[in-house]
């Protein structure tokens, strides 16, 4: 456990310095600024980005800290590694969404072409974070994500405000937002680069091919039903209610609920390649010692967050903007609160079946 909070200090301070930034872009200038179906209507495009992601990433994510060590022996073999890494979500990102425009999916149709550079955009963040924190680079990705991003958001949401821009150009903001993120973390990830770009098949003769393959289909299918179970919630709101204002409310509940398990999220992203390094090294014992210390820590700050916010929630909504109209998400943040402090009591365990032979088990648990 003292590697992974040495590593991850730095990253904890700079999510924990981000944590305002959140609470004040969506709980109070959202609120205040834009109306329910508004805040409906901007976290949809996102969480619908999010139920993409993982067909068009296809385990690539999952694939590049648990095996980048295995590759990185051999130069030819991690080139064509990381090259592939990178060239195939462009391949199943033209046929998905493809797909969807000419099949005219109607839940993704709605704001697709703000959807598109948007999942774009995320995909190659996500997979340029994972290879930076494979090197243990996270000091700038942190603070891209967590301060920057948000100020961009938030510098939108003013320009609305103040009537600079209508809806449809803070939506074109949010999306210029991500852009924008995008290119900070590409620059990074250039100047860091420890492989060349160079198209070739020589990793597929590594005598773990196998287990790569195998691996990246089982961390599809797990992330794939991760995401369905966090993110479908919002779109099976707007598609059985066909009502923006529902999504608003959800979304605010749900938001306040999430900050019971922005410690774990810290902790999570620079788990996996540690956790991958040790077993492979067969360290069992400093394994076992990360998830006993994680849970145990997890576990006594989700119920003081939860205590926090359940037993004060009224005060939480009279302060509020128009906190009075997202009082019907009291139950939300009651369910999905206990769910979370539930989920941090079991630590990193996600993270280390994922990193161990018995990976699979993540698609049924």
């Amino acid at each position: 456990m003292g590697v992974l909070v040495k590593k991850s200090t730095s990253s904890v301070i700079l999510n924990f310095l981000g944590v305002p930034l959140g609470i004040l872009n969506l709980l109070f200038l959202q609120t205040y600024v834009l109306t329910e179906d508004q805040i409906g209507n901007l976290s949809l495009i996102v969480d619908k980005v999010f139920l993409l992601s993982p067909f068009i990433l296809l385990g690539t994510l999952s694939i590049v800290p648990r095996f980048y060590f295995l590759f990185e022996k051999t130069s030819k073999e991690y080139n064509g590694f990381m090259s592939f890494i990178l060239a195939l979500p462009i391949l199943s990102g033209l046929i998905i969404c493809s797909g969807i425009y000419f099949l005219e999916i109607d839940v993704f149709m709605t704001n697709f072409w703000i959807i598109l550079p948007i999942l774009f955009f995320f995909i190659y963040i996500r997979i340029f974070e994972g290879y930076l924190t494979t090197k243990s680079l996270v000091n700038l990705v942190a603070f891209t994500k967590s301060i920057l991003f948000r100020l961009f958001v938030i510098t939108s949401i003013i320009l609305y405000y103040f009537k600079v821009i209508d809806f449809n150009g803070l939506l074109k903001c949010y999306a210029l937002s991500f852009g924008l993120h995008f290119q900070i973390v590409f620059v990074y990830f250039l100047m860091n680069l420890s492989f060349k770009f160079q198209f070739n098949l020589s990793f597929l003769r590594h005598p773990n091919k196998k287990e790569v393959i195998y691996f990246s289909l089982f961390s599809l299918l797990g992330a794939g039903t991760s995401i369905l179970l966090t993110k479908l919630d919002t779109v099976m709101i707007e598609t059985l209610l066909e009502d923006y204002k529902q999504v608003g409310i959800y979304v605010i509940a749900a938001s306040i609920v999430a900050l019971i398990e922005f410690p774990k999220r810290a902790l999570s992203g620079l788990a996996m390649p540690i956790i991958s390094k040790q077993l492979g090294e067969q360290k069992k014992n400093d394994v076992e010692e990360i998830y006993r210390k994680s849970a145990l820590n997890l576990l006594i700050i989700g119920l003081v967050f939860f205590n926090l916010i359940w037993f004060n929630i009224d005060i939480i909504f009279s302060i509020l903007p128009n906190g009075t109209k997202f009082t019907s998400g009291k139950l939300v943040i009651l369910f999905l609160g206990l769910a979370k402090v539930v989920d941090m009591a079991f630590g990193i365990n996600s993270e280390i079946l994922t990193s161990s032979k018995y990976y699979k088990w993540n698609v049924f648990t």
